[in-house]
């Protein structure tokens, strides 16, 4: 019994972790807080696609442009900063992986607790369920991880 608490617990500090995660990620990114570490990184990567596709005039060498007299000390401001990329943990990913192929009905509650970081009473009153029925669920669901970590883990 002891061992199924420990699991337990385990997969709940796995999926706060998860959660705090993709909100700082999110907010590094300037993606919305909902968003999960694979929308994350298909948005960046949908970004670097487009930022390769676009055609880019070519610069000028000094000596072209001295002979076109055109030489000036005015110019257009550049961006020198660097694109931000996800920074992403590998047991973040693994728990990401695990909310991504659960049931509807226990991702509404995982996303709710652990990625928004709504209160029980909150999450229930959006949903329109009982606050017994939404703490089963979310207990359920959080079970449903820690059988998962514990497969994943023995596979290893």
């Amino acid at each position: 019994m002891d061992a199924v608490a420990d699991a337990f617990e385990q997969a709940e500090r796995r999926l706060t972790e998860w959660g705090l995660a993709c909100r700082r990620e999110s907010d590094r990114l300037g993606l919305p807080r909902i968003s999960s570490i694979q929308v994350m990184i298909e948005h960046v990567r949908r970004e670097d696609r487009l930022a390769r596709g676009v055609r880019r005039k070519r610069l000028k060498s000094i000596e072209a442009r001295e002979k076109a007299g055109k030489l000036t000390a005015q110019g257009k401001q550049t961006k020198v900063a660097r694109k931000p990329t996800p920074v992403i943990n590998s047991a973040v990913l693994e728990v990401d992986a695990i909310v991504a192929r659960m049931p509807g009905w226990m991702q509404a509650t995982i996303i709710r607790s652990y990625l928004y970081g709504q209160p029980d009473k909150t999450a229930c009153q959006d949903l329109r369920i009982r606050k017994e029925l939404y703490r089963r669920r979310r207990e359920a669901a959080v079970e449903y991880v820690a059988e998962r970590l514990q497969t994943s883990g023995n596979r290893r």
